[in-house]
């Protein structure tokens, strides 16, 4: 019974949370517009970095702005753009796309939750109806159903990590390969499916042997990227010439002092301050995959700790989204004030996911 209900409660909050951001976004649009039109809808859908994607297939590249971006995502909605016999603008597609691939994600949790498999570690499955919440209810999980990476790097992101922990480390490869072109954290997850494969092995040469081909397969996924970039603008390097026009810390002391709001950047508005709480509270739990799989606890970690390298912490919603690892293996804890704790985070993550929510559609900072 407790498992059905667990597989019934994904499935039902999964649908909750599209539901909910949708309803938010069309009683929004019906009030501003007096009317609902697909062109609104699509004008809605295209913000953000979600407009870039847009960009990108419908006019390519361009060397000093959109190369920032990887190309998975924008290819495959290109792909679906051609084939599809009707004109479909390319945001829209990229927000089924993202809807379709986070749901195959739920399924794949409930076929393994299923299947009982008790080798697997908490970190990779939720064991409770509360960490899932968590999960589904984080402040920008609105990404999981908007035209952006973050649902396409969640599968394909477990899928490499769950073939690797199976010991399928050629297919963990290739899938941490594809990671690598959707974004900048798949180079890191490519890293750690290497050290998680190795790990399946006893004798040394055959971890050197696992952990270097890993490597070589990830890599040549990426390098593609670099080639595409040689090729069109004769510099293989052109999406971080992209990348540094985005704001960076100008040296060490900056980058600890974004962790306590002291950057010229950096204030103490309400929307610092919020990024900055979600932020040492997964920074909190990440510590907890430690002794569970340090390869898992690197990735998440480095993961987190890439993003003060802007000099603040406002991308810490979106970008720390996708570290389900972090969200399951709160299940662990087991502090003397875990159930007030508990409550304190679903009802701050509820508060932060609605607002930020609507914060995307009126074109506030949303990430």
């Amino acid at each position: 019974m407790e498992l059905k209900n667990m597989k019934v409660f994904i499935l039902i909050s999964s649908i909750m949370m599209i539901f909910l951001h949708f309803a938010l976004w069309l009683i929004l649009l019906y009030n501003q517009e007096h009317t609902i039109q697909w062109t609104y809808l699509n004008r809605i859908l295209d913000h953000w970095d979600a407009g870039w994607y847009t960009k990108i297939v419908l006019n390519g590249y361009e060397e000093n702005q959109s190369i920032a971006f990887y190309p998975l995502f924008p290819l495959i909605i290109f792909i679906i753009k051609l084939i599809v016999p009707f004109v479909v603008y390319p945001a829209l597609i990229g927000t089924i796309l993202s809807t379709i691939l986070f749901l195959l994600f739920c399924l794949l949790l409930l076929k393994l939750i299923q299947n009982k498999d008790s080798s697997l570690p908490p970190w990779l499955i939720p064991k409770n109806k509360y960490v899932w919440f968590l999960f589904v209810f984080s402040p920008a999980s609105y990404v999981f159903h908007t035209s952006h990476t973050e649902s396409l790097f969640l599968l394909l992101s477990f899928s490499s990590i769950y073939l690797a922990f199976k010991k399928h480390w050629i297919s963990a490869a290739i899938v941490a390969g594809l990671c690598s072109l959707t974004k900048n954290q798949g180079i890191i997850l490519a890293i750690a499916i290497a050290f998680i494969s190795l790990n399946n092995y006893k004798l040394r040469h055959k971890k050197i042997k696992v952990f270097l081909f890993s490597g070589l397969i990830s890599g040549a996924f990426f390098c593609c990227f670099l080639i595409y970039q040689y090729l069109a603008f004769k510099n293989a390097f052109a999406f971080l010439n992209a990348q540094s026009n985005w704001h960076h810390i100008q040296n060490i002391s900056e980058y600890f002092k974004t962790f306590i709001l002291q950057n010229t950047v950096q204030d103490y508005s309400f929307g610092a301050i919020k990024h900055h709480i979600f932020f040492f509270i997964m920074l909190f739990f990440c510590f907890f995959l430690w002794k569970h799989s340090k390869p898992i606890f690197f990735y998440c970690l480095t993961c987190l700790l890439v993003l003060p390298m802007q000099a603040e912490l406002i991308n810490s919603f979106r970008f720390a989204s996708f570290l389900f690892p972090i969200f399951f293996i709160i299940s662990t804890y087991s502090g003397k004030y875990r159930k007030p704790l508990f409550i304190f985070i679903a009802i701050l993550f509820v508060f932060l996911n609605i607002q930020t929510a609507y914060n995307f559609y009126i074109l506030k900072w949303a990430y």
